[in-house]
């Protein structure tokens, strides 16, 4: 049937709680008041989220049991334990204030058979009766934890069957290029996954007003994915810029996100992680945080003010006005300046580490206070008013020390609009029609190669997207070429630009991260990009 057996599983399953004899009790955290995250009842407990077209109602199914869940709304989505005990028939078991078990039954599995459907491949674990379960990807494979005891039968060939205690441990891999959609179903109940070669598979769920969720299955050019798509009405829905306090600070996106109170979130542009500085521009509400990298040609870039959304490659140059002589700036906020100066804004938070051979003007509202020669790893402070001036360069260095105390200084940015701005790149799509020239736009290889987990910030009619793809065991990640195509042809995309993707991509919602398994690992980056209410 084209099922594999799978060598090795890992060992992290769900905890036993201490409930009755023969009975599997998973065990979940208590939000504030006593509700349940619905991320945990789904992830944890194999509860289906089932479309949901309004914000307060989720409709829910388990083993042929269905319920609209009432949904108390927020940033993170919660639901009442008395809910849950309707829909599973479960018994909740409260451990204090913080936690709480589920009590079914002790099931059995009686049979676990593979066939094949007009999908796919076809793996069906029948019970006797209802059992939670969790899924997780596992290489290019799935692994089940279900909480019922292993069947007297023999599997089928391929696929590995291990028990500990009450649970069952089920691990396999699909076939190539094949995506796994879960389901249960009742009389007599059963854990139905298809291995789907054919068709999409889509869930939306209306998150809050003017948010929508879509999470994506298909195979596309071959190949299995996997997409989270946040869907935002900019009118209901303000977009806008996160980062650490400082801006040569890292810091992972569920932090960046939590720390704003962000509804949902995805990763931002480039940075280098040894110098941990953006390597792009970025503007908040019309102040520069940072500009384009020295050196470089226009990249794509996306800015936002109010309702309306820009995509374009961008044009950005800095001067600064000493007196009556006017310097380049190579680098706002950023160590990699070419032949300019590097301005410091008291945005960069930290204080400046000086180098040797540098020559360092500090400003003071306006105005030249002091020229210094710093050392080597020399301090030199920001202040909060003021600006430091970095040269290299024998010719700046000379054009600094000549500048006299008071001289007037004035910062020069020409660059369009005057909301909100991210570069990144290189821009996908522009006015309906492909654009990519990641080569163009000067990208290494490795930004072009395929296989790639990918995030981009998109445009279809009013509407704004922030997408994220995925790379994980059976989704196998995308070229830039096909995620350009893959968003215009499945989403009608009229602009899109392509984010910092790889091991930064992240996609952030309900208060975690929701494009892989709860506690694993994430990449701290320099900036994301924030969903909240107006």
């Amino acid at each position: 049937m084209g099922w594999r057996l799978r060598l090795a599983w890992c060992c992290c399953l769900l905890a036993l709680g201490g409930g009755s004899a023969g009975m599997a009790a998973p065990t979940l955290d208590l939000s504030v008041g006593g509700r349940l995250d619905e991320f945990d009842i789904e992830q944890r407990l194999g509860i289906e989220l089932l479309d949901a077209p309004q914000p307060g109602i989720q409709p829910a199914r388990f083993f042929g049991s269905r319920l609209d869940l009432s949904v108390e709304g927020g940033p993170v989505r919660t639901v009442d334990t008395t809910q849950l005990k309707q829909l599973t028939g479960a018994t909740p078991r409260f451990i204090g204030t913080s936690q709480v078990q589920w009590l079914l039954p002790p099931a059995r599995i009686v049979a676990v058979r593979a066939s094949r459907s007009a999908e796919g491949e076809r793996l069906v674990i029948e019970l006797d009766r209802p059992a939670f379960y969790e899924a997780t990807p596992a290489e290019t494979g799935l692994r089940l934890v279900v909480q019922a005891a292993p069947a007297q039968t023999a599997p089928p060939d391929g696929v590995q069957v291990t028990a500990q205690s009450e649970q069952t441990v089920i691990a396999t891999i699909g076939p190539p290029n094949a995506y796994p959609v879960l389901t249960t179903l009742g009389a007599p109940e059963r854990i139905v996954l298809d291995w789907r070669t054919t068709d999409r598979f889509e869930r939306a769920r209306t998150w809050g007003a003017g948010l929508v969720y879509r999470e994506v299955r298909q195979v596309w050019e071959g190949l299995s994915q996997q997409l989270h798509l946040l869907e935002f009405e900019p009118a209901r829905v303000r977009l806008g810029l996160l980062r650490s306090l400082s801006l040569n600070d890292l810091a992972p996106l569920s932090a960046l996100a939590n720390s704003r109170g962000a509804w949902g979130a995805v990763n931002g542009g480039f940075f280098n992680r040894n110098t941990r500085a953006a390597l792009g521009a970025l503007r908040s509400d019309g102040q520069w945080w940072t500009g384009a990298v020295a050196g470089l040609p226009p990249r794509g870039a996306v800015s936002w003010q109010d309702d309306r959304m820009d995509f374009d490659r961008l044009n950005w140059s800095a001067a600064v006005r000493l007196g009556d002589r006017t310097v380049q700036v190579g680098a706002l906020n950023g160590t990699v300046a070419g032949t300019g100066v590097s301005v410091f804004t008291p945005d960069w938070e930290s204080p400046y580490l000086a180098r040797a051979g540098e020559t360092v003007a500090i400003a003071r509202a306006g105005r030249i206070e002091s020229v210094v020669e710093p050392v080597a790893d020399q301090v030199v402070s920001l202040i909060p008013d003021g600006l430091v001036l970095v040269a290299r360069s024998e010719p700046l260095r000379t054009a600094l020390r000549a500048v006299a105390a008071a001289t007037p200084v004035v910062l020069d940015i020409q660059a369009p609009g005057s909301g909100s701005l991210l570069g990144a790149g290189p821009l996908l799509v522009q006015n309906g029609k492909l654009v990519l020239d990641a080569q163009g736009e000067r990208f290494r290889p490795d930004v072009r190669a395929p296989g790639v987990a990918r995030t981009a910030i998109a445009r279809r009619g009013s509407l704004g997207m922030l997408a994220v793809a995925v790379r994980n065991g059976w989704a196998a990640g995308l070229s830039l070429e096909a995620w350009s195509s893959l968003l215009v042809q499945q989403f009608q995309i009229s602009d899109a630009l392509n984010l910092d993707g790889g091991g930064s991509s992240a996609f952030y919602l309900g208060g975690r991260l929701r494009d892989r398994p709860q506690g694993a690992f994430e990449r701290a980056v320099h900036n994301g990009l924030g969903l909240w209410p107006r």
